[in-house]
């Protein structure tokens, strides 16, 4: 059917492609262990949030657990002062965490996912004076339709 040649470079091209997809997958894995890795530096750890969120959109099916990588972006921007920043990261993880929909979550006509669930326990055990805490309740606070 295909020549010798095109198969070939169908082959190759294959390699390529998986290649591609596969070193994304590695580097939003190793990256996204980094950035939960608490013993480690602060920035060293942002970064690795965004790089684990930028290369995840490859992989559209685990938006609900990149909501921990943002809401570990945001708990770290909150520390740095980055307080938009913050709070838009985690209205992020939020929306992840409800698959999209967080104004049903909110107005009970769903129930929160177990994802939704593990991000309020993460968040819980920031300490009380943690800058991270008045800039979660305001993200929620935002995506809570009026009643």
């Amino acid at each position: 059917m295909f020549s010798e040649s095109v198969r070939k470079r169908l082959f190759r091209l294959f390699v390529v492609l998986f290649l591609a997809w596969f070193a994304t997958g590695f580097t939003a894995g190793v990256t996204a262990g980094i950035c939960r890795d608490v013993s480690l530096g602060d920035d060293l750890r942002r970064y690795a949030c965004s790089v684990s969120v930028n290369t995840g959109f490859v992989f559209p099916g685990s938006s609900a657990k990149r909501a921990f990588l943002y809401q570990e972006r945001g708990i770290l921007r909150a520390g740095q002062g980055r307080e938009e920043e913050a709070v838009a990261d985690f209205r992020q993880a939020i929306t992840d965490a409800a698959k999209g929909r967080p104004d049903l979550m909110y107005r009970r006509l769903v129930r929160p996912t177990h994802w939704h669930d593990k991000l309020l326990i993460r968040i819980s055990l920031e300490p009380e004076d943690s800058p991270a805490l008045p800039l979660w309740d305001r993200a929620e606070r935002e995506l809570t339709p009026p009643s």
